[in-house]
């Protein structure tokens, strides 16, 4: 048997309205075996938030969790600043994030969006995120 690999979106989202701190926002359900594509200091992950939020706390932080596993996917979590607010608007988009060493999970686990911090207004909004996975399988 081969291995067929190919690369797709994986998207998860938080569309509550404030956002508030907790786990498993959005769950998804992985088709195949693969990982969250990139490199440690820079993971394939991009993604908006519709409302920043304001005050003291300075950013939405977030992370991708495998509930399956037990495990979180990134050792400095991804985040959207306050300080980066679109002009005009009340989007920023998402910062940082230092990807784990182990960025991989199996078919038919269940990844997660957690919110673990928020501005000390506690009145972000809306996030949407996108990560790379390369996925495999058996053909």
């Amino acid at each position: 048997m081969a291995k067929l690999y190919y690369i797709a979106p994986v998207e998860l989202e938080a569309t509550e309205s404030p956002i508030t701190v907790g786990d498993n926002k959005f769950q998804a359900r992985m088709p195949f075996d693969g990982e969250i594509l990139g490199n440690r200091s820079q993971p394939c992950i991009t993604g908006c938030i519709m409302d920043a939020g304001a005050g003291a706390g300075t950013a939405t932080q977030v992370q991708i969790r495998n509930v399956t596993q037990n495990r979180d996917y990134f050792v400095a979590e991804p985040e959207f600043r306050v300080n980066d607010i679109i002009a005009g608007t009340a989007r920023a988009p998402l910062s940082g994030g230092q990807l784990g060493s182990n960025p991989s999970f199996k078919a038919g686990d269940w990844l997660a969006l957690d919110v673990d911090g928020l501005p000390g207004g506690a009145n972000s909004a809306e996030a949407f995120l996108t990560a790379l996975c390369g996925f495999w399988r058996e053909v």
